[in-house]
């Protein structure tokens, strides 16, 4: 068969849950070291991890429900694809890989996003698409390295 006529095959695809559970939602801030950079809007990090670790000794159940607020939010944004407009601003960084030597092609860029788009990105993008991709066979060999633990990573 051509390469042209295996293009044109009609393929299914496997079905991807953009949701993230509450467990996932608690577990990816809980990771999360609170000295990263993460916010531009004053939308600390620091905010989440004081309130999950208010959440053990939450007796009356506030500290839950503001983290269930959370929550939802991050859940109406991925079902409706609404983008708040904090998501729309990023700070971008270079840095020196070479300190004093400053040279273009030397320079580490790091781009600094609200947490709970960085969250949802790491959570659907990072863990669950390309989990699907690699067990369904459709991540190309050439878009692919391979982690300390022998898994398969996107470039």
């Amino acid at each position: 068969m051509s390469f042209f006529k295996k293009l044109q095959e009609e393929t299914s695809l496997p079905s991807f849950s953009a949701e993230i559970s509450w467990d996932e939602f608690f577990q990816g801030y809980k990771k999360w070291a609170e000295k990263m950079t993460t916010s531009h809007s004053g939308q600390n990090l620091g905010h989440i991890k004081v309130l999950q670790v208010r959440d053990i000794e939450d007796t009356d159940g506030v500290t839950t429900q503001i983290l269930n607020v959370h929550h939802q939010m991050l859940s109406v944004f991925i079902r409706t694809g609404y983008a708040p407009e904090r998501w729309k601003k990023c700070i971008s960084c270079a840095i020196e890989k070479d300190p004093g030597t400053p040279k273009i092609l030397r320079l580490q860029i790091i781009h600094i996003y609200e947490n709970n788009l960085n969250l949802m990105t790491k959570l659907l993008w990072g863990k669950s698409l390309s989990n699907m991709l690699k067990n369904t066979k459709l991540l190309v060999t050439t878009n692919m390295a391979i982690d300390h633990k022998n898994h398969a990573l996107m470039w």
